[in-house]
């Protein structure tokens, strides 16, 4: 009977390791190639509340903790590589020209997570967080070359897979 006990005690203990172990070990976000097709309603600055503890929890659900952070640190577009942002600025001289919309376009994006975006009770509906990884986008626009990954939230209903 003891060595059945203690069978039954390591067979437990392993699913239980086993079990943690897996729960510990969180998948890799999963990269969906997408591309924008409103440019115009994508975030250009992330306000200090925006990030409520609910949207948190949902994009950490889908990200490690460590790309969250980097995703806050690089989701403005004040924060963009420098020969990215300049082409998203408006230029008095050409007020026709849209450069923004086509280099926001041309540019390769994953939707890393999404989450719904409800604030102080409303619901803005879902978003999308997407990355522009450096890698994937030299010579975007020209000789445009970076080397942080950036990211861009977006309503997930102005984007396409």
């Amino acid at each position: 009977m003891k060595i059945i006990k203690q069978i039954i005690f390591i067979c437990c203990f392993a699913f239980l390791q086993t079990n943690l172990h897996a729960q510990a070990k969180k998948a890799p976000p999963q990269k969906v190639a997408v591309k924008i097709i409103n440019t115009s309603k994508r975030s250009v600055v992330v306000m200090a509340n925006f990030l409520t503890p609910a949207i948190t929890a949902s994009i950490l659900k889908q990200i490690s903790a460590k790309q969250f952070n980097e995703f806050k640190m690089y989701c403005n577009e004040e924060d963009y590589p420098a020969c990215i942002k300049w082409k998203l600025e408006y230029n008095p001289a050409n007020p026709e020209a849209d450069v923004s919309e086509a280099t926001i376009k041309s540019l390769k994006l994953y939707r890393i997570a999404k989450f719904k975006n409800i604030q102080n009770g409303t619901d803005f509906g879902e978003n999308s967080i997407l990355i522009a990884p450096a890698k994937e986008n030299k010579n975007v626009g020209g000789n445009c070359n970076y080397e942080k990954d950036f990211y861009i939230i977006i309503p997930s209903i102005d984007i396409i897979k």
